[in-house]
């Protein structure tokens, strides 16, 4: 490949050589005219690796005058990266229409390599989510397999597409473009790795900007931009295969699947629950459970086979977007006296644009295609296929994350697991830029009863319920990153807050006095009074054991009164814990104490090398505790959708192979126990009501065709899981 690399370079040098004479040639005769391509960095003889900046534990070096190679040990990090500084101090790139690199991956996992520009005083990488009233980052992203090679593309987007100015709202993944940086101004370009938990291996070349740019007339360009959404509530300005163009092609998809499924009728070797019936024989307790067997954790079904819970999230069809403020990007909304109008809704968020509404109006495209295929009995239809899709694409698990139509899970026909929340018990204040201040607190006596009162309704439904593997209890809440932050908003908290009296209490037994408190932490608080009314952080480190001591209390009072109240009222059902995206060693600690299986939201392309962070390796782990990854996913921009999701892939072949390596990687993980996908259907084009999200993820779109390129990979593994993971050591 460095060889490839090498001569291909020799032969664009040669071109651009040739095209250079040509340009200044033109120039002289006094035509304007913009080099098709213009080289950033090469890697030659010349290249001074002195000027790269990178993160700690990235390291870079040229090999053989032709590439550079980036590499990183053991070291996690978020995202390691290297900055390339222009050399002339900025580009002017306006006249390009992408910035190109070529890649390849000489490790032994696989990465997703990113790329991003700056402009003078920007951020070197984008912090966090990105919402309507921010400044979006133009951003590559080129997923690659060990020995697998590409071309990273950066396309070069233009202002005259923000938001703002043609009344694009509500909504995450843009068309066709989004807000961009200063094109004339670029002071440095980013190479990073999307969230590196393992060693990587890359090797990058030839960085150029590619294509000469042709500024579109700008009014005869957005004059029939609206509406976007067809009436199908997919966008218009684009064809894809697959796509559904009419009623009868609805009808027609429908009938196709049908054949499909009657062809995979499912895995002959499952039990009614989708347990290994050909399998070993244990202990049946008319429940599921959880088992360790030949130093593997399993689930063990009702009936005593194991299991291993291959699922998706939110087979119910509750997707709907905003419609309010934004009616004129679709081309169908139908009066709400004909039958498809019944398909509006009401909702209210705190997130985005539509937080500044007490409530908003929603349309689901989703329901009003369902409703085309079946008429007035699309939901009992839908829901019933549902069961049929997932055994025929060899699942066995449905995760609700909101029972918002408990009828499907209830049909029991395949098990399930859902999500209890203590939103409504009182909240940790703090202030409004605490980390944290969003969390529940688990002193005050409205966490118990939220809890009770969520389990009584569930009381003759799932509780006790066969089919119902479990719960969750909340889903990611924010533990912060630095095992101090809840404590810190606990201080920070007015003085009826539960949990700051709890803290006060146990500062009260240890010091005895404020004195030696304001000894140990170098405050000056007149009384404990005065403490209890105080709202600031303390300064220093004084305070930091007692900070870092509280906090754990905290966690390990949540999860252990989780468990209380979901064991009186649910004793048959496991508790799997409060789905983390974040962890540190506290928390997983008191997770690990009190979870039958800690559930995991891992966005990441693999999870077979991920420990609980007390260890790395499995046989160091304090806690040897099997382990749920409730979310996940991958997506993909092929197929006319405006966001590839927080996991990106070029295709739908490559998604599929993306989700394959993903669910067998786990299957070789000795702790795992499942993997939950997120989630069945795509989010609609213009975004979920809350927080705008419009990703492709779904293995059905929003008309209710089936991507058969993932459905196949989950086949593949679904269909032998039982034998891989049995067989694998």
């Amino acid at each position: 490949m460095l060889l490839i690399f090498g001569n291909a370079m020799k032969k664009q040098k040669l071109i651009q050589n040739s095209a250079g004479i040509i340009m200044i040639i033109l120039t002289f005769l006094g035509f304007s005219c913009t080099k098709r391509s213009l080289i950033l960095f090469d890697f030659n003889r010349d290249f001074d690796t002195g000027t790269v900046e990178t993160t700690e534990g990235m390291k870079i070096s040229l090999i053989d005058e032709k590439a550079l190679r980036l590499e990183k040990g053991a070291v996690r990090q978020y995202r390691p990266s290297l900055v390339l500084k222009a050399p002339g101090g900025k580009w002017d790139l306006s006249g390009y229409e992408a910035i190109t690199i070529e890649v390849k991956n000489v490790g032994s996992e696989p990465h997703s390599v990113n790329c991003i520009i700056n402009n003078p005083g920007d951020p070197p990488l984008p912090v966090g989510y990105v919402y309507e009233d921010t400044d979006v980052i133009t951003e590559g992203a080129l997923l690659l397999w060990p020995g697998e090679e590409g071309v990273l593309k950066l396309p070069l987007l233009r202002e005259q597409w923000a938001e703002k100015e043609i009344g694009i709202i509500g909504m995450r993944g843009h068309p066709p473009v989004k807000r961009v940086k200063d094109l004339s101004n670029v002071n440095q370009l980013v190479v990073y790795i999307q969230k590196a938990d393992k060693p990587f291996e890359v090797v990058i070349d030839n960085i150029r900007a590619e294509g000469i740019y042709k500024a579109p007339e700008k009014l005869q360009e957005l004059k029939n931009f609206f509406p976007m959404i067809d009436e199908f509530g997919q966008y218009r300005h684009r064809e894809w295969s697959g796509k559904t163009h009419s009623q009868e092609e609805l009808l027609v998809h429908r009938e196709i699947e049908e054949g499909d499924l009657d062809s995979h009728p499912g895995p002959e070797s499952w039990d009614k629950y989708g347990g290994w019936a050909a399998g070993p024989q244990l202990e049946a307790t008319g429940f599921f459970r959880v088992e360790k067997h030949q130093g593997k954790w399993w689930l063990v079904d009702p009936e005593g086979r194991l299991f291993w819970s291959h699922g998706i999230v939110a087979v119910e069809p509750y997707h709907k977007t905003a419609i309010t403020d934004r009616e004129y990007m679709y081309s169908f909304l139908p009066s709400k006296d004909e039958p498809l109008g019944r398909f509006y809704g009401t909702a209210s968020t705190r997130w985005g644009y539509y937080s500044r509404y007490d409530t908003f109006e929603t349309y689901s495209y989703t329901k009003a295609n369902m409703y085309r295929i079946w008429g007035e009995d699309w939901f009992d239809k839908s829901a019933g296929l549902a069961h049929h899709r997932l055994k025929s694409w060899g699942m066995n698990t449905m995760h609700t994350p909101n029972w918002d139509n408990r009828e499907i899970y209830e049909l029991r026909k395949t098990p399930y697991t859902g999500t209890l929340r203590t939103r409504q018990a009182r909240r940790i204040i703090g202030d409004e830029v605490s980390e944290g201040s969003r969390f529940p607190d688990p002193f005050d006596p409205s966490f118990r009863r939220i809890l009770r009162d969520q389990l009584a309704y569930h009381k003759d439904h799932s509780i006790d319920d066969p089919w119902c593997i479990g719960y969750h209890i909340d889903g990611e809440p924010d533990w912060g990153w630095d095992g101090i932050s809840l404590a810190v908003s606990t201080l920070k908290s007015p003085p009826d807050q539960a949990a700051k009296r709890e803290f006060i209490n146990d500062l009260k037994l240890k010091y005895s006095s404020i004195d030696r408190l304001n000894t140990a932490w170098g405050t000056s608080h007149g009384s404990w009074g005065a403490l209890l009314m105080n709202r600031t952080e303390p300064e220093g480190e004084g305070a930091y054991a007692d900070l870092r001591a509280f906090y754990a209390k905290l966690a390990d009072t949540y999860f252990r009164i989780c468990k209380e109240e979901l064991k009186s009222a649910a004793p048959n059902q496991l508790y799997f814990g409060c789905r983390f995206w974040s962890v540190n060693i506290p928390v997983a600690d008191a997770a690990a104490k009190y979870c039958d299986v800690v559930g995991y939201n891992r966005y990441y392309y693999t999870v077979e090398n991920f420990y609980m962070p007390s260890g790395q390796k499995i046989d160091t782990l304090e806690y040897d505790k099997p382990m749920l990854f409730g979310e996940w996913h991958v997506g993909a921009l092929d197929r006319g959708m405006l966001h590839p999701s927080l996991r990106q892939t070029k295709d739908q072949d490559q998604r599929a192979k993306a989700y394959k390596d993903y669910v067998l990687g786990a299957m070789r993980h000795p702790q795992a126990v499942g993997t939950i996908y997120f989630q069945y259907q795509d989010q609609e084009t213009t975004g979920r009501v809350g927080d705008g999200e419009n990703y492709q993820i779904g293995f059905i779109d929003v008309c209710n065709k089936p991507y058969y390129e993932i459905i196949r990979a989950s086949r593949d593994v679904g269909y032998n899981m039982y034998d891989y993971r049995f067989s694998n050591k």
